[in-house]
């Protein structure tokens, strides 16, 4: 803790320390994208980054940066085959199966040290010496004194980034009829399957509209389709 001869200031964030917060963030951000899983490989791929900073500056309010990717030259792509699967944004003439994933971080920064702090960085602190003058000196505390992510908010932008690219919007997903839901030994009459039952055979999930209410497991297919109460019930 600081001393009485100790000044903790909430000074402003210099360059290198932004870009330390805004490198932490985009590290983020690329871990919650799940196209970047290790899993995955692209034969194809094309990408496109952007900075946009909101700055409390009169003369300088807002400032956007942004970088595209580019294809390889042919001597980098020789030694290195697959760099040949970086193209410019967006792919020309993509096949059908071809996906768009798009995300965005966004941070509020009120307190520069709580983001000193949260990012492992030493905070300024004002010393005053036995001669009374004052000086600056850097003091690194714990990283897990400060909980919680602060004020972020990490987006899905993959349909602002299909109309963007003039690509179709996602279809919406196919609405599934409750009578093919029930067909399959392992679902129950009552809609649900075997995870959503107890060990009892009852359902442990709120009764489905239109299925008969469960009185044990039971498959679906095990039951005469004519008897009204393995079907959902019809609206009179």
């Amino acid at each position: 803790m600081p001393t009485s001869k100790e000044c903790v200031t909430n000074v402003a964030l210099n360059a290198g320390e932004l870009r330390k917060i805004i490198e932490s963030d985009f590290q983020k951000l690329l871990d919650n994208e799940g196209y970047l899983s290790p899993t995955m490989a692209f034969g194809r791929v094309g990408y496109e980054i952007t900075i946009r900073l909101h700055l409390d500056n009169p003369l300088t309010p807002e400032v956007l940066s942004h970088i595209s990717s580019r294809a390889s030259g042919q001597n980098l792509v020789r030694e290195s085959p697959q760099l040949g699967a970086v193209e410019p944004a967006p792919l020309d003439q993509p096949s059908t199966e071809a996906l768009v994933g798009a995300s965005s971080i966004r941070r509020e920064i009120d307190s520069p040290n709580e983001e000193r702090l949260r990012n492992d960085m030493p905070v300024p602190v004002i010393v005053q010496q036995q001669d009374g003058t004052k000086t600056v000196e850097y003091v690194k505390y714990p990283k897990d004194i400060m909980e919680g992510e602060g004020k972020v908010i990490v987006s899905d932008r993959t349909e602002e980034a299909r109309a963007a690219w003039g690509l179709p919007p996602l279809a919406a997903p196919e609405q599934v009829d409750p009578r093919a839901v029930i067909e399959g030994s392992t679902v129950c009459y009552c809609g649900y399957d075997r995870n959503s039952h107890a060990l009892s055979g009852l359902s442990t999930q709120p009764q489905k509209e239109g299925f008969p209410k469960c009185s044990g497991f039971a498959p679906a297919d095990s039951r005469d389709p004519n008897k009204k109460e393995a079907w959902p019930v019809e609206p009179s």
